[in-house]
């Protein structure tokens, strides 16, 4: 799925959108770290990937469930994500993700994401469908 990855932003660079290393940077620094921090219940790390109304909406259910951690090694326990297409534009970049659980179910995620005022890349919306 990498060269797919890569072909896909490649194509954004030929259209001269964001460079494919600094896409494929997102994608490595923010994007993979956020499911892997969601598989195993790290909710510390999450916070740290979301932003904006995204992350004052979860911020309550992330510091304050004592369950919630545990609740989200059970819910993505043996998940596979596997990401899609990433779009950026001037201001922001959207993220298609995969996700495939162990009973055999899936969904799919898309990540809107975007610079905070110390150009930190954030998670700032998550759709799920």
């Amino acid at each position: 799925m990498r060269t797919s990855i890569s072909a896909a932003l490649l194509a954004l660079a030929l259209v001269g959108l964001n460079p494919v290393s600094a896409n494929e940077a997102v994608v490595d620094t923010v994007v993979l770290p956020f499911f892997s921090a969601l598989q195993a219940g790290d909710v510390e790390a999450v916070e740290a990937q979301l932003g904006g109304e995204l992350l004052e909406r979860r911020r309550v259910l992330l510091r304050e469930n004592a369950g919630y951690a545990q609740y989200l090694r059970d819910y993505y326990a043996g998940a596979q994500f596997t990401v899609g297409q990433v779009v950026a534009d001037s201001e922001a970049m959207t993220v298609q993700v995969s996700a495939h659980f162990a009973n055999g179910a899936s969904k799919r995620y898309s990540l809107r994401l975007r610079q905070d005022a110390d150009q930190r890349w954030r998670i700032i919306a998550q759709d799920e469908f």
